[in-house]
């Protein structure tokens, strides 16, 4: 439980950061243009996709050892049950 917590705590701030740090070349338009909205469109798409993906390879590595470990954990635990 406390992993889960964990994990939507971290990917949240992961997402809030990248909102913040999301600087763009969208300063020098007009506001309410369409240049305006659509450069700021394209900002945050770029920026999604970038926190996606290294979101999604943090998740695998997290899983990767997690099963890792339990893997490990049942072969210790069977290996008594067995003696």
């Amino acid at each position: 439980m406390k992993k889960i917590i964990f994990i939507c705590i971290f990917l949240t701030s992961i997402s809030i950061q990248s909102v913040k740090a999301d600087e763009n070349n969208c300063s020098n338009l007009k506001k309410f243009s369409k240049e305006y909205f659509s450069c700021k469109a394209k900002a945050i798409t770029n920026k999604t996709k970038s926190v996606t993906k290294t979101t999604l390879n943090k998740s695998k590595k997290f899983m990767k050892n997690e099963i890792d470990k339990t893997k490990k954990y049942q072969k210790k635990a069977w290996s008594k049950k067995d003696k």
